[in-house]
C-alpha cells in the first residue's frame, strides 16, 4: 500500500522546489545579462505597458541586430532616439520609402493610435526575437549591491528552512520507530538495549561440543594394548576437563553467571 507523505515531507518538498526555482531564475538572469551580449544579442527590461499583452511589464526582450532592409511591417523593434537617450519598443505598422531613405511608422500594441512621428530606420537598435516574462524584476534586483545581498539571504533562508524541516522529519521518524535507527529490526542487536537479566546463556562452541561427544564414546578393547587404551582414555578425560573449564569460564563471564556467583 502506498503511504501518504507526512506534512513535514510536503513542506520540505515545497521548500526545495522553491529553492530550485530561485536558483534557476538566477541562472536565467545570468545568461541574459552576460552570455547573450557576448553572443551578439542585447537584452532590455521593459518598464512600460504600451506593448501589453504581447510584452508585459517587467519582461526582458532579446534583440538581434539586423540590416535596415530586413525590417518589415509587423516586426517588433527597439528604437533609440539620438541625443535624448530615449528607448522604446513598438511594433512596425508601416514602412515608408522616402527620398532620404526608409522611415518607420510604429505603434504600441496597447495603444489606440500610432506614434505621432515617423522614425528613420537607422534609429532601430534591434528586432525582438524572444521575450522572457517577469525576469526583468530579478535583473533589476541583481543590478544593485543590496539586491544581490537580499537574493543571497533569501536563498540561504530557504535552504536552512528545508534542512530544518528535514531534521524534524528524521527525529519524528526515529521516535515513531521507538528510538531505533532506520533500517534496524526487532531481532538485531543494533540500536537495541539488551537487558542483562534477560540475556541468554552463551552456547558452548561447536568445537567444545564435538570434544565432549568424542570423550563420551565408550572405549572398546579391540586389540590395542592396555597401556595404549589407558593413554587414549587419559587424553579424552583431559579434553573433557578442558572443555568443562572453558564452558565454566564462559558462563562466569556472562551477566547471568555473575548474578549466580553473587547469589
Amino acid at each position: 500500500m502506498h503511504r501518504m507523505p507526512s506534512p513535514l515531507a510536503i513542506v520540505r518538498t515545497m521548500l526545495d522546489l522553491v529553492l530550485v526555482g530561485v536558483v534557476a531564475l538566477a541562472l536565467v538572469a545570468l545568461v541574459i545579462a552576460r552570455v547573450l551580449p557576448a553572443a551578439g544579442h542585447d537584452s532590455i527590461v521593459i518598464k512600460g505597458r504600451s506593448m501589453e499583452p504581447t510584452i508585459g511589464l517587467g519582461s526582458v526582450i532579446v534583440l538581434e541586430r539586423v540590416a535596415a532592409s530586413w525590417i518589415a511591417a509587423g516586426d517588433v523593434v527597439t528604437i533609440t532616439v539620438p541625443g535624448r537617450g530615449t528607448t522604446y519598443t513598438h511594433r512596425v505598422v508601416e514602412v515608408v520609402e522616402r527620398a532620404d531613405g526608409r522611415w518607420l511608422r510604429t505603434k504600441g500594441d496597447n495603444n489606440e493610435t500610432a506614434d505621432p512621428a515617423l522614425v528613420p530606420v537607422g534609429w532601430t537598435t534591434g528586432r525582438v526575437v524572444a521575450t522572457v516574462p517577469g525576469i526583468g524584476y530579478l535583473l533589476h534586483l541583481l543590478s544593485t549591491v543590496p539586491g544581490i545581498f537580499a537574493f543571497i539571504g533569501a536563498s540561504l533562508t530557504l535552504y536552512l528552512a528545508a534542512r530544518l524541516v528535514e531534521d524534524l522529519e528524521w527525529e519524528r521518524g526515529v521516535a515513531r520507530r521507538g528510538g531505533r535507527p532506520a533500517g534496524s529490526s526487532d531481532d538485531g542487536d543494533r540500536g537495541r538495549v539488551v537487558d542483562p537479566a534477560r540475556s541468554p546463556e552463551p552456547a558452548p562452541a561447536p568445537a567444545i561440543e564435538r570434544a565432549v561427544d568424542q570423550a563420551a564414546e565408550p572405549v572398546v578393547m579391540s586389540g590395542p594394548s592396555a597401556e595404549h587404551v589407558a593413554r587414549r582414555a587419559a587424553r579424552r578425560a583431559a579434553v573433557v576437563r578442558n572443555a568443562q573449564r572453558a564452558r565454566s569460564r564462559r558462563l562466569g563471564a556472562s551477566p547471568a553467571g555473575q548474578r549466580g556467583a553473587r547469589g
